[in-house]
This record gives structure tokens, sequence and C-alpha cells, in this order.
């Protein structure tokens, strides 16, 4: 077992979908730090996805958000 592998099941055990760098990227727990970027700032964060567009955030807030939010969020990512 890695260090991706423990922070996937203690994500999945909390009920959280990723991980989050707020205003930098975010990873879904199954696909943990794709470019290798986990870092002490990555938090736990909850999947919102686009209603359009199917694009999706990784955010901290657990409650649901717009999608002019998502779209903001993926804007200020880009």
């Amino acid at each position: 077992m890695n260090i991706t592998e423990i922070i996937e099941r203690g994500l999945e055990q909390r009920g959280y979908d990723g991980l989050v760098c707020p205003g930098i990227c975010g990873c879904e727990k199954d696909d943990l730090s794709p470019g290798n970027c986990l870092t002490e700032t990555c938090e736990p964060g909850y999947k919102h996805e686009h209603t359009i567009s199917k694009d999706w955030v990784i955010s901290t807030k657990q409650e649901p958000i717009s999608d002019d939010d998502i779209q903001r969020i993926i804007d200020e990512c880009a």
C-alpha cells in the first residue's frame, strides 16, 4: 500500500470525494494527484458537477454550489 492509497481510504471512510488546493487544483479520490502534486496544502473536499457541461470541481464546501460558482472555480484554476 502506498501513501495515495492510504489517503484514498481515509477520504472514503470520512465521506469525502477528493482533495482540493483552493484556487489551484482538485482531484478525485479515485485519481489522487494525477500530476504528482500532492502537498501539505491539499484539503479534503466534495465533488460538485455542473448541470449542463458536466465539468466538475472539488470544493471544501459540502452544501451544493451553483453552476456559476463551479464555472468560476474552473476559470480561476485554468
